[in-house]
């Protein structure tokens, strides 16, 4: 019992931390001289999750990645949120490349929950709209 309290502590401090960065107003003028490397650091310090890696992992690699990490399937579907607005604010040569991993975190997350979601469907047509 130890151990799924602990599982759960875990899954409730990676949550805290995707929302958090997922309620950051990401402006393109602040985004390469300070905003990213916030989102660097607190990736890092947070989840152990490296954002350059993240970004030039292929979207298996990321799924692995995490899997490691034993991230459930919401954290999938934060992530790939996180990644659309990263898109938002990175240059346009790597918008294809982070929807390419959001989507494949969406659907990640879709099987693992094994839930219906439209919410979760609408994010992927999002996603496979910018590839």
């Amino acid at each position: 019992m130890l151990r799924k309290g602990f599982k759960d502590e875990e899954e409730q401090k990676r949550n805290e931390v995707f929302d958090d960065l997922l309620e950051w107003e990401m402006v393109p003028d602040l985004w390469e001289k300070e905003q990213r490397k916030k989102l660097t650091n607190r990736l890092k310090e947070k989840l152990d999750l490296e954002l350059q890696s993240l970004e030039n992992s292929a979207p298996r690699e990321i799924l692995e990645i995490l899997q490691e990490k034993h991230f459930q399937a919401s954290n999938y579907e934060k992530l790939g949120d996180l990644f659309l607005k990263m898109a938002e604010v990175e240059p346009v040569e790597l918008e294809s490349s982070l929807a390419q991993k959001a989507l494949a975190l969406y659907q990640y997350s879709q099987q693992e929950s094994k839930t219906f979601s439209f919410s979760l469907i609408q994010k992927m047509n999002d996603a496979k709209s910018l590839i």
